[in-house]
């Protein structure tokens, strides 16, 4: 990034922020905390700005929908909701720069815990795992794939959740939320045996 903007602080700020939200998102937090710190000029030394980190953390978290799938540009300015004194961005190459997608870059970001026994179904591309835990937020969602799963569909969720659930070796476990009677007898006639309620 450093080729297209100039702006060094404002570099500072975008780079740093996303490698914090990205490790977050990874469940790896004593990174995130360090970055997201960095990112806004805050030492999380003092129990306060430790604090203003980890609510604007929080804050970049709740709204990692609105810029995940969008612009570079949509992410600068989630940032500019939290600290209005981070410099805008309005033309030239720079422009061009922050118009590339926000994944461009979240994808970018390497990981230095080791440690963690999660990852998300797009890092566990090519993997394999004794275990696979996938779940579902909304039991319509999981019903959905799991009783009429299109793997031609125009949107990408199945063919997402379809790798999530052959990254498995040796067992799946799929978290619903809460399913009624009817909806357990659908799902035990479509996989018989190989489905445990718990």
């Amino acid at each position: 990034m450093s080729e297209y903007d100039s702006n060094s602080d404002r570099r500072r700020i975008v780079v740093n922020v996303i490698i914090g939200i990205e490790n977050a998102r990874q469940l790896i937090m004593d990174e995130a905390i360090k970055y997201t710190a960095k990112g806004f000029h805050l030492n999380t030394k003092h129990i306060n700005q430790k604090k203003k980190t980890i609510v604007n953390m929080y804050t970049l978290l709740k709204s990692y929908d609105e810029y995940c799938n969008g612009t570079l540009l949509d992410f600068l300015n989630k940032l500019r909701e939290i600290d209005e004194s981070i410099p805008k961005v309005s033309r030239g190459g720079v422009l061009e720069a922050y118009q590339k997608p926000y994944s461009d870059y979240a994808k970018s970001v390497n990981y230095t815990d080791d440690n963690t026994h999660f990852i998300t179904i797009h890092k566990s591309k090519g993997l394999g795992f004794d275990n696979v835990l996938l779940v579902f937020p909304e039991k319509e969602v999981g019903l959905g794939f799991l009783l009429n799963t299109d793997l031609t569909q125009a949107d990408d969720d199945h063919r997402l959740y379809y790798v999530a659930c052959s990254r498995a070796r040796n067992r799946l476990f799929i978290n619903l939320p809460e399913l009624d009677e009817k909806e357990k007898v659908l799902l035990t006639s479509r996989f018989g045996s190989v489905i445990n309620f718990d």
